[in-house]
């Protein structure tokens, strides 16, 4: 984050959306301790591979 100049509160609600899949759950840190390094990342990466999905569709 910090080398994108980049704070918790710019992307925790997105962050939030890619792991749990809504806007409302508990906070983000509990969500990755509970869903793990694998789930988080995989679900991170699914996340980003739609948005440039969507990107290249324009």
């Amino acid at each position: 984050m910090h080398e994108h100049h980049l704070s918790l509160g710019k992307i925790a609600q997105p962050v939030r959306v890619a792991l749990t899949g809504g806007t409302a759950s508990p906070g983000i840190f509990e969500v990755v301790e509970v869903l793990g390094r694998s789930s988080t990342l995989s679900r991170l990466d699914r996340a980003l591979e739609n948005i440039n999905s969507l990107d290249s569709s324009r």
